[in-house]
């Protein structure tokens, strides 16, 4: 028998209230809607009035058959019974519009964020812990480096508790990330950089950026971006952020560069591994009880 395990999700019962979010969301009759964890199609109901196609991800099985049989005459909702973290999202463009399981936002996030083609615009449900640390407050953290290169995180909905059933224990947002004209860098270069200098263990900006940037630039560099000697990464506000990784990428060379190339794959191999190791260990609990 499997394991069956929670992923925090709480449903919405007020369509009104959806169906508002949905038309100040700016969707359109023009776009294709992906509605991840659809569960009992609350969210993919409300989308499929208001644009071109939805299609609504529900990885339970029995909910994935509900789903197939409520929208059988809607011809613009496709239902798909999978795993979003293996689903391979359309390579038209495309918007997100959901209620995720808040456990999961993390990993959801990431694998939105690394398809070929993003979202044009992406709303999800959050618990708003989750949704300040995206959006880089009270101050930047490796989750929102990661994103704001390419979107702009912002919360544009404060729920109630009461909102959803049953009542979660915590305080929920909608969620987006707005999608960049064009990006401010390369994802690649860019999330090695960041991954790279949050990483390293030294007590202040200079320690950390001493094996890739000269000591004769250094001083020059933080003083020019109105960075303290005695800053931690962590002080750091995105531009000075921007203004750090420009220098880099334009001025490092090849050497320095290797320090960093490789920085946020190898972290992703380490959340991977932890990450195993917590099912491991979660799945072996359950079957000694």
């Amino acid at each position: 028998m499997a394991l069956q395990i929670s992923h925090s999700q709480n449903f919405t019962n007020d369509p009104q209230l959806l169906d508002r979010l949905v038309v100040q969301s700016g969707i359109t009759s023009d776009d294709l809607v992906v509605d991840i964890g659809a569960g009992h199609g609350e969210i993919t109901r409300v989308l499929c009035n208001h644009c071109r196609a939805v299609v609504a991800i529900e990885k339970d099985q029995k909910l994935y058959h509900q789903l197939r049989l409520d929208f059988a005459s809607q011809s613009n909702v496709t239902i798909l019974n999978l795993d979003v973290l293996d689903y391979q999202f359309p390579t038209t463009p495309y918007k997100v519009f959901s209620n995720i399981p808040f456990n999961l936002t993390s990993d959801i996030v990431r694998h939105l964020s690394s398809q070929q083609n993003l979202a044009t615009d992406i709303f999800l449900f959050a618990q708003k812990e989750a949704a300040n640390q995206f959006c880089g407050l009270p101050k930047e953290s490796l989750k929102s480096l990661l994103l704001k290169p390419v979107y702009f995180p912002s919360v544009t909905y404060r729920f109630r508790r009461t909102d959803f059933r049953p009542v979660p224990r915590v305080d929920v947002v909608l969620l987006r990330f707005e999608k960049r004209a064009s990006p401010l860098a390369s994802l690649k270069e860019w999330r090695d950089f960041v991954v790279y200098v949050i990483s390293q263990t030294q007590p202040n900006i200079f320690g950390t950026l001493k094996r890739i940037v000269t000591s004769a630039q250094l001083p020059k560099l933080t003083s020019r971006l109105g960075i303290s000697p005695h800053s931690k990464p962590t002080d750091l506000i995105f531009d000075q952020w921007v203004g750090l990784y420009n220098f880099f990428s334009q001025s490092a060379d090849i050497d320095k560069k290797r320090f960093v190339n490789g920085s946020y794959t190898k972290l992703l191999r380490q959340q991977q591994s932890l990450s195993k190791i917590h099912r491991t260990r979660t799945d072996k609990g359950w079957r000694e009880k």
